[in-house]
């Protein structure tokens, strides 16, 4: 069975009501349905969160086509970000740009309604692994770090 909810909409107000920096549009927005993934293990990146941004993002966000400046083909490019900084933060996914514009409760609304590319408004169960996805970024930030520290004391 899985959790139905609306994504962080309530917290959003309430962080808007004392934070004035926060957009109007981010803190009005009751954001698209999330349903969070039922499990224990993490969310896979390269099986489960890649094929969603290769349907629906990377048309618009790849080394050719960067708007906004923003690669999404790999976990680097979404940690690294765009013009705006990097797209996900770790560890806090209600406030990565990649998911709160993905869930529609941050303004420009990804992928845009009238987009050309086929692109279409994520499930709430992509949403709710992307939102995971995000919860365990500094995980796999240490891990990579880690490997490639292996790898160098390898060489040596």
């Amino acid at each position: 069975m899985s959790t139905f909810r609306r994504p962080a909409g309530l917290f959003l107000r309430i962080a808007a009501a004392a934070l004035p920096s926060l957009s109007a549009a981010t803190a009005g927005a009751d954001g698209l349905p999330v349903t969070a993934p039922v499990r224990t293990e993490p969310v896979r990146f390269q099986d489960e969160i890649l094929p969603i941004l290769a349907a629906n993002c990377t048309a618009c966000h790849n080394p050719k086509i960067h708007e906004g400046g923003l690669i999404l083909d790999s976990h680097k490019a979404l940690v690294t970000g765009g013009n705006s900084g990097p797209s996900v933060v770790a560890g806090k996914a209600p406030e990565s740009p990649l998911f709160l514009r993905a869930a529609h409760l941050q303004e420009d609304f990804m992928p845009p309604a009238d987009n050309k590319v086929g692109a279409k408004t994520l499930s709430p169960e992509q949403l709710g692994l992307i939102e995971r996805s995000e919860e365990h970024t500094s995980e796999l930030q240490s891990h990579s770090d880690l490997v490639c520290r292996l790898l160098l004391e390898k060489k040596k």
